[in-house]
C-alpha cells in the first residue's frame, strides 16, 4: 500500500516482460496495521495488506513476517476466508489512499526510482 513507486513504475514493467513479482514488504515492516493520525478508519489487517498486494496482476507471491504466533494465526484465518477474492476497485482506492498517507518520500528503500 505504501510502496507506491514500485506499483506505478516497476510492476507494469515486470508484467509487460512476464517477470513475476514477489511482494515481500506487504505490511511495510508490520507498520501499516498501526494506523496513521490522519486516517479516520480502521487500519488494514495483515491479511488485507497481503490481499491488496496480491491484487496486482504482476504479483505472483506475497510474503509477510508475522510478529508472533497469534498474529500469524489471525492472518491465516482471515486469508483462508478472503484470500482468493479480488478487492473491489472502491476498496483498492481506499487502501491506495491510506498508502499515500503513510508513504514517506524520504524512505531509503524508495529512492531507487
Amino acid at each position: 500500500m505504501a510502496h507506491t513507486k514500485a506499483e506505478w513504475r516497476l510492476f507494469p514493467v515486470a508484467e509487460a516482460r512476464d517477470v513475476p513479482v514477489v511482494a515481500f514488504t506487504s505490511t511495510r515492516g508490520n507498520s501499516l496495521q498501526k494506523g496513521h493520525p490522519r486516517w479516520t478508519e480502521e487500519p488494514p489487517t495483515t491479511a488485507k495488506c497481503m490481499q491488496f498486494a496480491a491484487n496486482h496482476p504482476a504479483v505472483q507471491v506475497v510474503l509477510n513476517s508475522a510478529v508472533d504466533v497469534e498474529t500469524l494465526s489471525e492472518c491465516c484465518d482471515e486469508l483462508s476466508e478472503d484470500a482468493l477474492e479480488k478487492m473491489s476497485p472502491k476498496e483498492m482506492d481506499k487502501w491506495r489512499e491510506y498508502g499515500e498517507l503513510v508513504y514517506d518520500e524520504s524512505a531509503e528503500f524508495e529512492t531507487l526510482f
